[in-house]
């Protein structure tokens, strides 16, 4: 079998649309599992809450170090709002969403509290 290098002729480049698809992808994957997950909607008062637990949690599942405070003053991923989301967090979210979706379609429902610090 003949190897055929790859070529790479253009570098992704981190323009305004990518942190945009970034909030997007974060902001999807808590609405999707927000309410599953501790049975709250986005207008609750503790949903932002909720979504930097869940954040959290798989941040320390990862073993990727994480401040909360950091967190709660500087992710923001509504689409409104100014401030930018990390590309861990993407990244995060994409293998939450992947491992909850298996855990869902095999009938196991977590459910989760909110927690306070």
């Amino acid at each position: 079998m003949k190897h055929i290098p790859l070529e790479i002729t253009e570098i992704p480049k981190k323009d305004e649309h990518y942190k945009v698809r970034n909030k997007q992808f974060v902001d999807s994957f808590c609405r999707k599992w927000i309410p599953r997950l501790y049975g709250i909607n986005e207008y609750n008062p503790q949903y932002r809450t909720a979504c930097l637990c869940e954040f959290i949690r798989w941040y320390v599942i990862f073993g990727i170090a994480i401040n909360y405070n950091t967190a709660k003053a500087h992710w923001y991923w509504e689409a409104e709002t100014q401030g930018s989301v990390p590309d861990k967090l993407r990244m995060v979210a994409g293998f939450a969403d992947i491992i909850y979706s298996i855990l869902w379609g095999l009938g196991i429902k977590l459910r989760y509290r909110i927690q306070t610090f």
